[in-house]
């Protein structure tokens, strides 16, 4: 049996010295690479807790002693790819700034991250599923759409970037942006249709409400440039 599972047995042994903090986050993160690699390879339904297991190169009884089920699995690798989702609020300070994370991350950023794009094509099934993965995936939308709303007012109140006309609201726009670059390749794949682009998509709504300033910040052409003085 692998050392990381404690056993037990009748006669007196020497005790182990506790795990180090290096060794448990190690192990953990193996478990969380080769699930990753599984459900890329083959999607998230199909691979088994014994299939994670082997590909790590543990027993299943080690895998059980990190996590419980494959939901948990699943639950984690979820919380890593919110995390690597979220723009650093350093990035967002200044409107100059967040109008270049916005930017970059709508029209630039390969979208779904490729580490986790299975959670896009497996997403409303596990949302329906799993209660407590649904949980969270609304508290995190919730969260990051209020924290781009807020950067784009500010982007707009530092005059690069129009409001949208109403009945349209920020807000709107911002969900928007979500929808398109989480269902954008799924709907590409089932529909076989490479055009399909989430970074295209996401400057045909950018670029409209860009002012002469904003496009001077991201350093695209403007009226000016082509001319056009009036």
């Amino acid at each position: 049996m692998p050392d990381d599972v404690p056993t037990h047995s009748s006669s007196p042994k020497p005790s182990r010295p506790p795990r180090s903090p290096k060794r448990t986050a190690r192990r953990r993160t193996e478990i969380l690479d080769a699930s990753r690699h599984l459900f890329a390879q083959h999607g998230i339904d199909p691979v088994t807790t014994n299939q994670i297991a082997a590909e790590t190169g543990i027993s299943p009884g080690n895998l059980y002693y990190w996590f419980r089920s494959k939901a948990e699995i699943v639950r984690a690798l979820f919380d890593e790819w919110a995390e690597r989702m979220r723009i650093p609020t350093e990035q967002v300070s200044e409107p100059v700034d967040a109008l270049r994370a916005l930017w970059n991350r709508t029209t630039q950023t390969q979208q779904p991250d490729p580490a986790y794009a299975f959670f896009l094509r497996d997403l409303l099934p596990l949302l329906h599923t799993d209660p407590v993965l649904a949980k969270a995936y609304r508290q995190g939308y919730t969260t990051r759409r209020d924290e781009f709303v807020r950067a784009v007012e500010r982007i707009i109140d530092a005059g690069l970037l129009h409001p949208p006309a109403p009945p349209t609201t920020i807000r709107d726009l911002v969900s928007l942006l979500w929808l398109i670059s989480e269902t954008a390749q799924p709907f590409a794949s089932i529909v076989d249709d490479a055009r399909i682009d989430s970074q295209c998509y996401g400057r045909a709504i950018i670029e409209p409400h860009l002012t002469e300033a904003g496009r001077r910040a991201l350093h695209l052409p403007t009226n000016a440039d082509n001319g056009d003085h009036a």
